[in-house]
């Protein structure tokens, strides 16, 4: 099951309103707000942060189109699970603040 699938199953299992909207990769937010004719809020965006000594392909972060995405913070709960594999996972990072405009 790939990324997309798995998000959207999960809103669907949870019942959350939503559409996707299909659009070529425009790179950056703002854009592909102006492409989908929505404001940068009501978007998401997700990476895949590839994480030097695990076995996964990457750890998957959906953010708001409007967040900054922290790439050291994102990865950080997996980065300390692999350093104290028998210690209580820290708390996932906040997102960083929005971004003007």
């Amino acid at each position: 099951m790939t990324p997309f699938e798995q998000i959207t199953a999960l809103l669907d299992r949870e019942e959350a309103a939503y559409r996707v909207v299909e659009h070529a990769a425009e790179g950056r937010s703002l854009e592909v707000a102006a492409v989908r004719g929505t404001s940068v809020t009501q978007g998401a965006k997700a990476l895949v942060c590839r994480v030097k000594g695990i076995e996964a392909p990457g750890v998957l972060a959906v953010l708001a189109g409007d967040r900054r995405a922290e790439l050291k913070r994102i990865v950080a709960p997996v980065v300390a699970s692999i350093a104290a594999p028998s210690a209580p996972a820290p708390p996932l990072p906040q997102a960083a603040p929005r971004q003007p405009g």
